[in-house]
């Protein structure tokens, strides 16, 4: 069975009461909600519901544009509380862990522990401030976005076609997953957050410069590219 540590983080709860919070009435009620549902699942040993995994994706959505609506009015989310919804993603990813021996603590437990000291700081640490944009909604990808994915493809087509990896630039992948990668992009100065068509997009070039990386071009891969190529009228 496995060994939970959720003593340690009611105690850093209420160690919190008292004092005015940073983290807003609205979202430290949904994070509760929501961290009840991934306690239980990890304390038994199983998957989310299909239930629970809607709730974490309906709240996921809610808050990593970093703007919501509070009170009829649109609440901008500070640094602390961006980096909460971060940390909860990643300890979603964690819920279904492999036995730990009963002297060390899981992934999970030291991620719950992270998530328990955001809902309880009384300001913001240095490293999270100015980290997180708060983001615009794409209904569809961004011009610069296409424009810059469909001259990649350019640019790849040769390798793709012929497989090898060779003398290959592999700047022309880093810049573009530099560019667009983690939750959104910048384009003059304005941030937007991927959508699920931009991200799968760009999870084609990331399993690119994975295999090369590894030394060879997987055929699910190639067709990975020649589908997006395809998909945006480029053959």
């Amino acid at each position: 069975m496995k060994k939970i540590m959720f003593v340690l983080v009611a105690v850093l709860m209420l160690a919190g009461c008292g004092n005015k919070s940073l983290i807003n009435t609205d979202l430290k009620k949904d994070t509760e909600q929501v961290l009840e549902a991934l306690d239980l699942a990890y304390e038994e040993d199983r998957e989310l519901n299909e239930t629970e995994e809607e709730l974490f994706q309906v709240f996921r959505d809610k808050y990593i544009l970093g703007m919501f609506l509070y009170k009829d009015k649109a609440y901008e989310m500070n640094d602390l509380e961006k980096n909460l919804i971060r940390e909860i993603v990643t300890l979603r990813l964690l819920a279904e862990q492999e036995a730990v021996l009963a002297s060390e603590k899981s992934g999970y437990e030291e991620q719950r522990e992270i998530v328990a000291d955001r809902l309880n700081s009384k300001e913001i640490p240095e490293e999270l401030k100015g980290k997180y944009p708060t983001y615009q909604i794409q209904n569809e990808p961004h011009p610069e976005f296409i424009k810059d994915t469909k001259w990649l493809i350019g640019q790849l087509d040769g390798l793709m076609s012929e497989g090898t990896v060779d003398d290959f630039d592999s700047k022309l992948l880093t810049d573009y997953l530099d560019k667009y990668g983690g939750d959104g992009f910048e384009v003059d100065g304005n941030h937007y957050l991927h959508s699920d068509e931009s991200l799968e997009m760009y999870m084609v070039f990331w399993a690119i410069e994975y295999d090369l990386e590894q030394g060879a071009l997987k055929g699910y891969t190639k067709d990975g590219f020649f589908n997006l190529k395809e998909e945006l009228g480029m053959n």
